[in-house]
């Protein structure tokens, strides 16, 4: 059994290396301790990528029971919260296939009228329709591209980060977010040459 004084420094030091000492086992009290606070990260991670919140909260709350599930293999990882988002990634990545549905059917045209309703100046209508623009841009990359600016666009995550959660090669990262980066400038080009959406 781990005392709260080896808890209190084991989750000192598993922040700054962001790994659990293989020395130990994850007990509830660590689990509650390293893995829960990172769930609002899995949320905004999930979130960011399905724009559903009731789906993104059922996606993160499968995720913290599979790693409940696979504690015992939680001393064998290096870096504790990439390993939180790949299998928060990996859960919304099967729900997405087991329901048989794309994620780009969460959009919510509501949502969507409603801040136009709110705004009155047009300058800030018009930034709106370029955010839903590039939103549906990216919605339409193929799934790791997606992944990829989502991890680091929106969720600010390092490139090494990234190729640790995707189970990638760090150059495969940066050509993904260069080529994704690169569709999206295109689609925006051309947006503004032909007004086309």
């Amino acid at each position: 059994m781990v005392t709260k004084k080896e808890l209190l420094y084991f989750s000192k030091s598993c922040n700054q290396i962001n790994s659990w000492p293989s020395s130990l086992v994850m007990t509830h009290e660590a689990f509650l301790t390293l893995v829960i606070p990172l769930q609002r990260k899995l949320f905004r991670f999930v979130y960011h990528y399905l724009r559903n919140e009731e789906e993104a909260k059922d996606v993160v709350q499968d995720a913290i029971v599979k790693l409940w599930e696979k504690r015992d293999l939680l001393n064998t990882v290096v870096n504790l919260e990439a390993w939180c988002i790949k299998v928060a990634k990996n859960v919304m990545l099967d729900r997405a296939k087991y329901n048989s549905y794309r994620t780009t059917q969460y959009l919510h045209p509501h949502k969507e009228s409603s801040i136009e309703k709110r705004e009155e100046a047009i300058q800030k209508v018009e930034m709106n329709d370029t955010v839903n623009s590039i939103q549906k841009m990216i919605d339409r990359l193929p799934e790791k591209y997606k992944l990829y600016i989502v991890l680091r666009d929106m969720e600010g995550y390092a490139y090494q980060e990234i190729a640790e959660i995707m189970a990638v090669n760090l150059s495969d990262v940066k050509i993904g977010i260069f080529r994704a980066r690169q569709a999206i400038r295109r689609e925006l080009q051309n947006l503004e040459s032909y007004g086309l959406h």
